[in-house]
């Protein structure tokens, strides 16, 4: 893959790490757990070193990082979010899990792509995140007696 392309794709892995921030930022301030809220944030903060690590790897490449503001996508994945997380905590933890689905998807196809080692070591990182966090959303939905069903 070349230097160009490099730059691209992971400006894209930015602009999906700035809206996440925005979107667990939407579900926190409707959630009634405290405990949750708090694995969410931790969550968060993953996706704000996300943004920091990804725009370290398009200055090495001389890059320029995209600026950290959520685009028209993140607008209506923030809105959705805003209007699932309207219906009670499990309808912002319904939202969450559809935005990790979908920064899981695009982690995937981008960890499958032929970057130099340590590109690639950051990007399996970010990803082994996500999925964690995307396990720990499916916990808290599935969990039958969850005070949050």
């Amino acid at each position: 893959m070349d230097r160009k392309k490099m730059i691209e794709r992971l400006n894209d892995l930015i602009q999906l790490d700035v809206d996440a921030v925005e979107a667990y930022r939407q579900v926190i301030k409707h959630l009634e757990y405290d405990d949750i809220c708090r694995r969410l944030r931790d969550f968060q903060d993953d996706h704000q070193a996300h943004i920091q690590k990804l725009r370290s790897l398009v200055m090495q490449l001389d890059g320029r990082p995209i600026e950290a503001k959520p685009d028209f996508k993140g607008y209506l994945l923030e809105g959705f979010t805003m209007l699932m997380s309207a219906s009670g905590s499990l309808g912002a933890m319904e939202a969450m899990k559809a935005n990790e689905v979908i920064t899981n998807r695009n982690y995937e196809k981008a960890a499958a792509l032929p970057w130099p080692d340590d590109i690639k070591s950051v990007i399996l990182d970010n990803y082994s995140q996500e999925e964690r966090h995307l396990n720990y959303i499916n916990d808290i939905i599935t969990i039958p007696r969850h005070p949050l069903r």
